[in-house]
């Protein structure tokens, strides 16, 4: 059994005392050991697929006569383990979701617990998502409810209603009156749209009554600097070319609803993918200790992965493989931000490189806490690689996005497209 710091008995106390509620205390400070030792078996525990063997692990050197069950497989193979009994079920966040196979609604028989754990709580900010409808649902039933993430808001405030609801349905009942007190809105041709947050001083106030979050120095302990850069490369002039052939190749269309944003966003970013931007990054790395080179692409992480000779981690990795390929890679390593941006301790790497960025800010934290967190024990560097040129491009657009919190992704297609009011040419 880990002894436990100071910081991390009062945390168990707080969840204790207070059995529905959310812990958000900053990456490496140990969530998942004091949801563990909050908790009443049996204990239900939900959080992504690449955490579920952490979590057995965390168990059983803390319980090690638990009985330990872990819902894989085949549909049917998951049912037959949620049948069986047990002091703890590990279940992946997908499994509360609801889905129709033809005409009916397929979903998991999720037995009953006394502890519900949401590990990664963040991923159920969608109040129509049945995930987050179900895991509510669920909570309902459950004496203690503890939300663990990191980052509680990933982009905008609204964030936030719907873990609060798993956590209180009775109090957080409406997102339409969530909206009204703490967001400012706007309407757009597709909706409304969250800007920022208003009634800071309320919110905060509310928050307190359900969420403990401490910083490292919250607690008397010192991480090394996070020393941030960014990294120019030029395009060359038939690189240019090429951009502005496939931008104008899009702007044919007239109405802006015609087009795929995401579609849009793939094809420009593919186009920052090449000799230039490979060359630069062997540059940066001959000076780099060893390194965390994250990409949006599994595509351009396989590539980058071959041209280096460096192991790849992206979703066709078991889930259960990717922290010990993490741990055991000699040098630098090439990860999907989508496989490795959460849950896994790379603290052993010093630098931080975001070949391709991510338009979500809580997410491109996350992925630079995977290194910059306890067991740091020089400066971390991070560097965000951007093509540039005589026109912005989609990278520096997703770079400026990230301080723009504002933008949603077809506005960040608009302005690579020049379509803002404000043509770049």
């Amino acid at each position: 059994m880990k002894m436990l710091r100071q910081y991390q008995k009062e945390g168990i106390k707080v969840l204790r005392e207070n059995k529905r509620y959310m812990l958000t205390d900053a990456p490496g400070l140990g969530k998942t050991l004091q949801a563990a030792h909050a908790a009443d078996p049996p204990v239900l525990v939900a959080c992504p697929t690449y955490l579920m063997f952490q979590w057995k692990e965390v168990i059983l050197s803390e319980w090690p006569d638990a009985v330990v069950k872990v819902a894989l497989g085949t549909h049917s193979e998951r049912q037959r383990t949620l049948d069986e009994s047990f002091d703890w079920m590990i279940i992946n966040h997908e499994m509360f979701q609801s889905r129709k196979i033809g005409n009916k609604k397929s979903e998991y028989n999720i037995p009953y617990a006394r502890t519900l754990i949401i590990d990664e709580s963040h991923h159920f900010k969608s109040p129509k998502a049945s995930q987050s409808v179900r895991a509510r649902e669920y909570a309902k039933k459950c004496e203690r409810v503890y939300l663990l993430t990191g980052t509680p808001i990933v982009k905008n405030p609204d964030d936030l209603f719907m873990q609060l609801s798993i956590i209180s349905p009775n109090v957080f009942k409406s997102y339409w009156n969530f909206l009204d007190q703490f967001c400012t809105v706007q309407r757009t041709p597709w909706g409304f749209k969250v800007l920022g947050v208003k009634n800071k001083n309320y919110l905060a106030r509310v928050l307190s009554r359900y969420m403990l979050g401490r910083t490292y120095q919250d607690v008397g302990m010192e991480l090394p600097p996070l020393i941030e850069n960014k990294v120019s490369i030029p395009m060359s002039p038939a690189r240019v070319a090429l951009y502005k052939k496939v931008r104008d190749g899009f702007n044919m269309f007239e109405n802006d609803l015609d087009l795929n944003p995401l579609e849009v966003i793939r094809h420009l970013r593919m186009l920052t993918h090449c000799d230039e931007k490979t060359s630069a990054l062997v540059d940066l790395l001959e000076d780099a200790g060893p390194s965390v080179i994250f990409t949006w692409y599994r595509d351009v992480a396989l590539s980058l992965s071959d041209a280096l000779g460096v192991p790849c981690i992206a979703g066709h990795i078991p889930a259960s493989d990717r922290p010990s390929i993490a741990k055991s890679a000699s040098s630098h390593i090439v990860c999907t931000i989508a496989s490795m941006s959460e849950g896994v301790d790379l603290s052993r790497y010093s630098t931080v490189i975001f070949y391709e960025g991510h338009m979500s800010p809580g997410t491109v934290e996350q992925a630079q806490c995977r290194v910059h967190r306890y067991g740091s024990v020089e400066p971390v560097r991070t560097f965000h690689m951007l093509m540039t040129g005589p026109i912005k491009t989609i990278d520096e657009i997703i770079f400026q996005s990230l301080s723009d919190r504002e933008l949603s992704i077809r506005e960040i297609m608009l302005r690579a497209l020049g379509r803002n009011g404000k043509p770049e040419y």
